[in-house]
């Protein structure tokens, strides 16, 4: 409880001069993850003024109430920084460590950002280990909120999925050659000089 009772006493400290902050994202990379880690797991978090940058030149949901994804969010600082600029979004992360996972649940908890986490490889579809939906009903009843999630309700999940199926459609419509084009053989190498 004082640890918690710290975390929200420090944000509420820096979210009066900054836009938004991720405590435990810095704390992670300086403290919890190694160098070691870091070089095994490939987990290097974006500084805040480069995800700043990224979210006002993408600028992704400008015409509020899209969905905006960061596929590798680490601790959704990216997603923290869209929220910054369109705050009507619904922000969905996913990440293969649940340690990052919690965090972005944690900021999202924190920042009022509405959305989902999901846990589970972003590069295969199938692979949901688990997700939470985020402050779903901050708007209606003001509270933060964060509860479990089943595959079938995540956004992330379900057009993963869509994608997948819309890939098998393709590839079946595809025709193999009439006949294979047999290469030209390759002319002999022309040699040049600049003194001719």
């Amino acid at each position: 409880m004082e640890l918690f009772s710290a975390w929200v006493t420090t944000m509420n400290e820096v979210l009066k001069t900054k836009e938004w902050y991720d405590i435990l994202g810095d704390v992670y990379m300086s403290y919890l993850s190694g160098t070691m880690k870091k070089q095994w797991t490939g987990q290097f978090f974006t500084p805040k003024h480069i995800c700043d940058f990224m979210a006002k030149i993408t600028d992704p949901g400008e015409n509020g109430g899209e969905s905006v994804m960061d596929c590798c969010c680490g601790s959704g600082r990216m997603l923290l920084a869209s929220h910054v600029l369109h705050p009507g979004n619904y922000c969905c992360a996913q990440d293969m460590d649940r340690i990052c996972c919690l965090m972005t649940v944690c900021n999202f908890i924190i920042h009022g950002v509405r959305g989902e986490v999901v846990c589970g490889n972003s590069l295969d579809p199938t692979d949901y280990r688990e997700g939470w939906k985020i402050n779903e009903t901050l708007n209606i009843i003001g509270i933060p909120s964060a509860r479990a999630m089943k595959k079938e309700e995540s956004f992330s999940y379900r057009s993963g999925m869509a994608m997948m199926k819309q890939i098998e459609v393709e590839s079946a419509e595809v025709k193999t050659p009439a006949a294979v084009i047999q290469p030209k053989k390759p002319q002999e190498p022309i040699q040049y000089s600049l003194f001719d």
